[in-house]
């Protein structure tokens, strides 16, 4: 029997071209895929033309954020300022519902694919991700507050802390007790520093602490840690498999890909390939549209 797949991600109506972009670009880059594509979505959030959008896409199902995790981050955010306005970046601990699944595969929705993963699926880990800037800094968190530094008090040390942006899950972390878990922990009780605007990515290091493998940054390369991962790994554009877009500016805001681009070189070089994609999605989608309308006339003739 084959392994049985699931690509999954969050989306909002604000990050939609950032999701169509994703799921396209990984689709081309991993035509060995033919598991099964979840979107995550706020009931209501996208209008039917936004959801005809997505369903261009094959084997893809849309599934609205449980009500109990709704309820604990409406609470949380009540009591927490500094994640208010970030709500739906707790949606990803929805992956953790997807029974029945070999493996999981979670992306934020502002990753861009350049190459196959394929690799990744055959290691038997349980749970592969890649550092966050901390890590390539070579600097730990406090397990609580999560923020950089070092702890007094050793036990309170996170280390080899990772970006939750790309997580490949193996079935055996994917069950309702963990995900009853995670849910748990975003209750505000959880949250004794109320200063600190860290949301599933502090979640998913308290609880996974230790079960992580990072993977090379080529797999998650994060866009605003260029730098430090420079000083790691000496790699050419080429050589990079998946761009994060993990900073505030997002390829789709025009704005902020005209500000990115002239920062260095490397930005320039990955937002003009965002946007490439881009534009070979848009020639799909029209393509599409075509082959339709042909195929409805054709009905009638």
């Amino acid at each position: 029997m084959s392994a049985h797949y699931c690509l999954a991600t969050v989306t909002t109506k604000s990050f939609l071209p950032g999701t169509m972009v994703l799921l396209y670009s990984f689709l081309e880059t991993n035509t060995w895929f033919e598991g099964d594509i979840v979107v995550f979505v706020e009931a209501q959030e996208l209008s039917q033309n936004e959801l005809n959008l997505l369903q261009t896409f094959k084997h893809l199902k849309v599934i609205h954020i449980n009500p109990q995790l709704l309820k604990n981050i409406e609470q949380l955010t009540s009591v927490n300022p500094a994640v208010k306005g970030k709500s739906s970046h707790f949606y990803s601990l929805e992956v953790f519902s997807l029974m029945g699944y070999d493996k999981v595969l979670f992306c934020d929705s502002d990753l861009l694919f350049l190459d196959t993963i394929e690799s990744l699926f055959s290691q038997n880990q349980p749970l592969i991700c890649c550092g966050d800037g901390a890590y390539y800094q070579g600097l730990t968190r406090h397990k609580q507050s999560f923020v950089v530094g070092k702890p007094s008090n050793a036990k309170e040390q996170f280390t080899n802390t990772f970006n939750a942006g790309f997580m490949l899950i193996d079935k055996s972390l994917i069950n309702r007790e963990t995900y009853t878990a995670l849910v748990e922990l975003t209750h505000s009780k959880y949250w004794i520093d109320r200063t600190t605007p860290h949301t599933d990515q502090r979640i998913f290091n308290q609880y996974f602490a230790g079960t992580q493998h990072i993977a090379d940054p080529k797999y998650n390369y994060l866009v605003t840690h260029q730098n430090s991962i420079k000083a790691m790994h000496s790699y050419d554009f080429k050589d990079i498999k998946v761009i994060h877009f993990n900073g505030p500016n997002k390829p789709w805001r025009l704005t902020h890909t005209l500000i990115s681009v002239t920062e260095n070189t490397f930005q320039n070089l990955a937002f003009h390939r965002w946007h490439q994609w881009y534009g070979k999605l848009m020639t799909r989608l029209h393509i599409d549209s075509l082959v339709e309308k042909v195929s409805v006339k054709g009905k009638y003739l």
